[in-house]
């Protein structure tokens, strides 16, 4: 068991979980139905890391 914990300080605020929860949801049903809105994803970009 680990005596220490350190946490990033990167902590994600409601908004921010609760877009990204929306997106995934979109994303999946999107997958599923080919007919579903994709304005959503309008302006998203892939992240370079």
């Amino acid at each position: 068991m680990p005596k220490n914990i350190y946490f990033s300080g990167q902590n994600l605020t409601l908004t921010e979980i609760a877009n990204y929860y929306r997106s995934v949801q979109d994303a999946i049903y999107y997958y599923f139905d080919k007919h579903h809105n994709l304005n959503n994803f309008l302006f998203y970009t892939i992240e370079k890391k």
